[in-house]
């Protein structure tokens, strides 16, 4: 089986591209080489990223080291929609941001969704259409 290249330089573990069925191609590297292919849906996608982010918020626990109170280091994607719904949690609203069909939620107290919002007022209170 051929496996896709790596990029030059590419120092991650796992990378991703959109193929024209919708589908995503999903490769794991290692040392700067194709390992494994998988063709997902975005639906699977998402499965993933919780999947993963659930594990590192685990290890993170785990390890009894303090979190970053920064946002250096963070990569950052536009979405293409967000929503708040109700949670199934009581007392939790779920914010949801769509990338296509992929999608990824998190369940948030209401006081942290009320701090959520007042921090985005505050930091577009200063913004001019232009």
């Amino acid at each position: 089986m051929d496996l896709p290249s790596v990029p030059p330089g590419f120092g991650g573990f796992i990378t991703a591209g959109g193929m024209p069925d919708g589908r995503v191609k999903v490769v794991l590297v290692d040392a700067g080489e194709s390992l494994a292919s998988i063709d997902a849906t975005p639906l699977k996608v998402s499965e993933a990223l919780l999947t993963l982010m659930f594990a590192a918020q685990v290890a993170q626990v785990k390890s009894g080291l303090p979190l970053s109170e920064t946002g250096q280091g963070v990569m950052t994607l536009s979405p293409t929609k967000i929503a708040v719904s109700n949670d199934q949690t009581p007392g939790h609203k779920a914010l949801i941001f769509r990338f296509g069909e992929a999608a990824i939620g998190f369940r948030i107290p209401d006081e942290m969704t009320r701090q959520i919002g007042q921090l985005m007022m505050a930091v577009t209170a200063n913004h001019k259409e232009g």
